[in-house]
């Protein structure tokens, strides 16, 4: 009986047993993700970067932690479970993000590697405004993700790592997209099997697969 209840209160993390707050936290996680590495891409290219790196180096040494110590959630993140609500603004807000970074990518690029040449096509400073506007949305979308200390990295992570691979534009945005997405979804898949808080989680799962594109071999990138 004992065992029983003990199997019952730490019950392990599959496939076959997810609950539908489970379901709809990994999709608005995945959602955030990808909003999170589409204007990644764009936050490198402006040199934006240490933005998210001064805020990564404040959490590092709680980073340890926040993985076996009761902390404030808000901090390092709780995205165990979501309302309804929650879940649909959530998802929306960030999918809505990432698609207007899309179709403005073009005009994004243009204010970032050549503002001169953008004012001439009459791409004024707005475009500038509405990519610091996405920002900020991502990132309070995020914090209850990864939390408020750690943010900054997921915003950075899937675009340094796209950046390291691929050398195209297009196949830039496209994996970091895609990675954001990844590293999201993995982390979360993480933190609940094993316990741990979802924003160390994802993070160093995201830091892991960094470390890995750096030694990968030329041949392997694209």
């Amino acid at each position: 009986m004992a065992k029983a209840a003990s199997t019952n209160i730490k019950r392990k993390f599959t496939i076959t047993n997810m609950d539908v707050p489970l379901i709809s936290s990994l999709v608005s996680a995945s959602a955030v993700g990808i909003a999170s590495g589409g204007i990644g891409t764009f936050i490198i290219l402006k040199r934006m970067a240490l933005v998210g790196d001064a805020l990564s180096h404040v959490a590092l040494p709680g980073i340890a932690l926040a993985l076996f110590y009761a902390v404030d959630h808000s901090l390092f993140g709780e995205f165990s479970e979501l309302s309804l609500v929650e879940f649909i603004i959530t998802t929306s807000l960030a999918l809505g993000a990432v698609g207007m970074v899309i179709w403005f990518a073009r005009e994004f690029l243009f204010r970032t590697t050549t503002p001169d040449l953008a004012r001439v096509h009459g791409f004024g400073r707005w475009f500038d405004l509405l990519l610091l506007l996405l920002f900020a949305l991502i990132v309070s979308l995020g914090i209850k993700l990864v939390g408020t200390l750690l943010m900054g990295a997921l915003t950075i992570i899937p675009a340094s790592i796209a950046k390291i691979v691929v050398k195209s534009m297009k196949g830039f945005i496209v994996a970091s997209i895609f990675l954001g997405g990844f590293i999201s979804v993995a982390g979360l898949f993480i933190a609940e099997t094993f316990s741990f808080l979802p924003g160390p989680s994802i993070i160093l799962f995201g830091v892991g697969l960094f470390l890995i594109s750096i030694v990968l071999p030329s041949p392997m990138r694209s």
